[in-house]
């Protein structure tokens, strides 16, 4: 008899500990925003397509930014005459950080983090080349207008603090959808 008491009783507690568990995670998930929600509540939405650029010596570099996996991620790939980057932008491991990996055709890696707001975006990104030497590097992606944003790359010194000025900006121009 004490036998079943006992198993009963451990039963009970097992679907107790079972229903608190269940509730804690659908709560977690709930509470989660989606980076398309994220995307959207920063005001950044119209980085998503792709833009073009020339650069003082008339190379021509491209940067797509495609949603996917229904705006849990975003894919990200710049190309120049000289390489192709590709990377992904997913939700961090908060419910407000935003971050970025990838990987280019020279053996870099590279992983960042994105802030920003009122349109304007900042990737700080950490490059890792393939002899392990990081440099750091500040993007700041702002919107002149609907067909033209500015990209401004910043140096990041040992300190954490960015360059007062850019060394190089770009003009990036929106793509006509073919």
């Amino acid at each position: 008899m004490l036998q079943q008491t006992t198993t009963r009783t451990g039963r009970k507690t097992s679907l107790f500990i079972t229903l608190i568990l269940i509730l804690a995670c659908a709560g977690q998930g709930l509470a989660q925003s989606s980076l398309g929600d994220m995307v959207r509540e920063g005001g950044n939405e119209w980085l998503i397509d792709t833009w073009k650029a020339t650069t003082d010596d008339g190379d021509t570099v491209t940067l797509a930014y495609k949603w996917e996996l229904n705006k849990n991620m975003i894919s990200v790939t710049v190309k120049t005459p000289e390489f192709e980057s590709k990377g992904i932008i997913i939700t961090g491991d908060s419910d407000t950080e935003v971050k970025q990996v990838g990987a280019d055709t020279l053996g870099n890696t590279a992983e960042g983090i994105w802030t920003g707001e009122y349109g304007i975006a900042i990737l700080k990104q950490t490059t890792t080349n393939p002899y392990g030497d990081k440099e750091v590097t500040e993007f700041t992606l702002s919107k002149k207008d609907s067909n033209t944003m500015s990209v401004a790359i910043r140096n990041v010194s040992n300190t954490g603090w960015s360059d007062s000025y850019p060394s190089i900006t770009l003009e990036f121009k929106r793509q006509k959808k073919s």
